[in-house]
């Protein structure tokens, strides 16, 4: 996912990479990873070099998804569709996926919220949401 010897310098690129990498780290539970692009310049020969700073952070895994506001039969498909079981590392990209895709599911369209609770000490995530 790096950059050629040579390509001229693109900031949407850059951001891309950012996100891809940043993608890449929040599928392996490191939810609150921090990347930094570092660029050194050489105004002599017109080049830059890139480098990415990577903070990573704990590596979470899932605790609970608690659900609220649903009726028991929207309960179990919110629950069906969870693409993570307890205990495993938490996939953000995953998450996010699911949450754009179960409104669609329920039987009544309502909005919700999210919270991430988390535990430090335990290195472990739990997932509320609370519908309307």
């Amino acid at each position: 996912d790096g950059f050629p010897l040579g390509e001229l310098a693109n900031g949407r690129k850059v951001q891309a990479a950012v996100e891809r990498f940043s993608d890449r780290f929040s599928r392996r539970g490191y939810v609150n990873v921090r990347l930094t692009p570092v660029y050194e310049l050489n105004f002599a020969t017109g080049e830059a070099d890139l480098h990415l700073n990577v903070v990573p952070g704990k590596q979470y895994r899932l605790g609970n998804l608690i659900l609220a506001g649903l009726s028991r039969r929207d309960e179990e498909v919110a629950r069906k569709h969870f693409p993570l079981q307890q205990g495993d590392l938490v996939d953000g990209v995953a998450i996010a996926q699911y949450l754009l895709d179960l409104p669609r599911k329920l039987s009544r369209r309502q909005g919700f919220q999210q919270e991430y609770l988390t535990e430090p000490s335990e290195a472990v995530l739990h997932l509320r949401l609370e519908f309307e």
